[in-house]
């Protein structure tokens, strides 16, 4: 997995590369969805819940892929206001 981040002007974006073998197109609408996984074991709602808070933080969650390439998943969230600190005088 290769992970980059790049600083836009008002947020911030995470990339999640893979050299898996991709997300097959018929399964790419579900894969948000709670309790949907392509595993055997596991529950399928990690994602799910990464969507959720990050949707309620701000930011946008979202991905794309190429069957027998791989798939990167985006993460975008808002940056926080820089506030000035006061300067106090003796």
């Amino acid at each position: 997995m290769k992970i980059s981040v790049h600083k836009r002007s008002k947020s911030v974006i995470f990339k999640f590369n893979d050299n898996g073998s991709g997300i097959p197109e018929d399964i790419q609408g579900k894969v948000f969805v709670p309790n949907f996984t392509t595993k055997s074991s596991g529950s399928g709602i990690g994602l799910a819940i990464s969507k959720r808070a990050i949707e309620h933080l701000g930011g946008h969650i979202w991905f794309d892929t190429q069957e027998d390439v791989g798939t990167s998943f985006y993460i975008e969230m808002p940056l926080a206001p820089v506030e000035s600190t006061p300067t106090s005088t003796i």
